[in-house]
């Protein structure tokens, strides 16, 4: 069973990563302005749980922030681990 494909508003993109542990998937699908990503992690009985505000990646699209475009998954701190990396597009912060 795959996670779901469209979280309350349509997705900008997914991702989605296996460990080579033997660990579970995990989807992170990237949501618009207003709306919290999700991070589908698979229970490994046909469901999969949204774990996104639990890993701190739901509500990362804030008015002025930008929004999040997509994401990637990789060891970027070299623990055997594989890592979500966010990427966004959007507003510049202010200069003063």
């Amino acid at each position: 069973m795959s996670p779901p494909t469209s979280p309350p508003s349509a997705p900008a993109s997914q991702s989605r990563t296996s460990t080579t542990t033997g660990g579970p998937t995990c989807t992170f699908t990237s949501s618009r302005f207003g709306s919290d990503n999700a991070l589908y992690l698979n229970q490994q009985d046909g469901t999969f749980r949204d774990v996104g505000a639990q890993a701190g990646v739901a509500s990362l699209n804030r008015a002025g922030e930008g929004v999040s475009m997509g994401a990637v998954w990789g060891d970027y701190d070299n623990d055997g681990l594989e890592d979500l990396f966010v990427y966004k597009w959007g507003y510049q912060p202010a200069v003063p």
